[in-house]
């Protein structure tokens, strides 16, 4: 379980225990609050967008559990996992990206052998160890990758 600065849940009990007891409720709840995150990332607002994406990523956590078969699952929640370590990273906070790569890793190698694991965690180990300017622009790109994807859908 990730938590912020002051050292708390992201999630308040009360919302964790209706995303444990309603999963379609906690997708769309996950959805927006990317949707948010991107946002507040669109717009520099870093420290505003940290704990959005760690909300989303617990929400994707949550998922994981329920759904732990899917891969839409997994993606998702490799997904919340770099967008949250992306804006620590540009945040005021001094995350220890180690502990989150080692908590992905923790909770995706139950569906994955070691090898694609590995290919898995590659972005996330970039963004958390590679020069800000380089994960920016790699971010940038994946980003407008996700809103082109969303503007095509009918």
């Amino acid at each position: 379980m990730i938590k912020h600065a002051s050292n708390k849940q992201f999630l308040c009990d009360k919302h964790r225990a209706l995303a444990l007891h309603n999963p379609e409720q906690s997708k769309r709840l996950c959805c927006k609050l990317r949707a948010m995150a991107r946002g507040y990332i669109g717009q520099q607002r870093w420290d505003e967008a940290v704990p959005v994406c760690g909300t989303a990523f617990e929400a994707a956590d949550i998922l994981l559990r329920h759904d732990d078969t899917s891969k839409q699952a997994t993606e998702r929640y490799l997904r919340s996992a770099i967008e949250l370590s992306y804006t620590l990273r540009k945040s005021r906070h001094e995350p220890d990206l180690g502990a989150m790569i080692a908590l992905v890793e923790q909770r995706l190698a139950p569906y994955y052998a070691p090898a694609p694991l590995q290919t898995m965690l590659a972005p996330l180990i970039d963004i958390a160890f590679s020069p800000l300017a380089d994960v920016d622009e790699w971010m940038e790109v994946l980003l407008a990758m996700d809103d082109a994807h969303r503007q095509t859908r009918h």
